[in-house]
């Protein structure tokens, strides 16, 4: 019965499969593709990797700096948070900045705080600054994905899945260089990895601009300011 249903609903539906589309074109754009792909994956995994490399820990650096239980606890809390603000404040800046701008900005400012949480005095409220970094590179990142290969229509969920990499492989290999090294170095390694982001990031604003016409703060690049003038 149920599929009878079903029938009733097909009589738009053509009775043999659309052409494919010319396989060589599309290999072609798939190859010139493949480069800007990886370099999403490279700044996922690395930014998730971050993610999980501070929030796992943070409590214990802070500890080792000196803080108590309680506030590296709080500390930790405050850096999760962090990235929920950001993923709201980002909605408003995208409007305003560029996709490649604003990785470029996170994945500095990721560095830099990541170098402040060395200080100390300053570690609890750089891994806030840290947070609020990484929280716009996700949902920022995968629409300028779309517009830059638009012909591989699975490249996010390849971005998606590869990113995983970062959150299931990292903490093992961060906790094997605490074991050889010290806790304290735990901000040194994730800079690292910060300066990874930031420079695949640059590659990416050069070879993947995005094709929104948002090229400066003020709107001027784009395509209906140009227009108006």
């Amino acid at each position: 019965m149920l599929t009878l249903l079903i029938l009733l609903t097909l009589g738009g539906v053509a009775a043999r499969e659309p052409a494919p589309a010319p396989a060589e074109g599309a290999a072609a754009g798939g190859a010139r593709a493949m480069p800007v792909i990886a370099a999403f994956i490279g700044i996922y995994v690395l930014h998730v990797a971050i993610e999980t490399g501070v929030g796992g820990w943070e409590p214990t650096h802070l500890e080792a700096l000196g803080y108590g239980a309680a506030t590296a606890a709080g500390a930790t809390s405050a850096y999760w948070a962090a990235m929920t603000v950001g993923r709201f404040a980002v909605a408003p800046l995208s409007l305003r900045w560029s996709a490649p701008s604003i990785l470029v900005v996170c994945c500095g400012g990721m560095a830099g705080f990541l170098l402040l949480a060395t200080v100390p005095l300053l570690a609890p409220y750089a891994y806030f600054g840290v947070g609020l970094m990484i929280a716009p590179i996700f949902p920022t990142c995968l629409p300028w994905l779309s517009r830059a290969v638009p012909g591989v229509a699975a490249a996010g969920a390849y971005v998606i899945a590869a990113s995983m990499i970062g959150g299931v492989a990292f903490p093992p290999l961060l906790g094997g260089v605490v074991d050889t090294m010290e806790v304290k170095t735990v901000p040194l390694v994730l800079f690292a990895l910060a300066v990874g982001c930031g420079v695949l990031s640059l590659w990416l604003r050069r070879n993947a601009p995005d094709p929104d016409g948002l090229s400066h703060p003020s709107g001027a690049g784009r395509p209906e300011a140009a227009t108006a003038r």
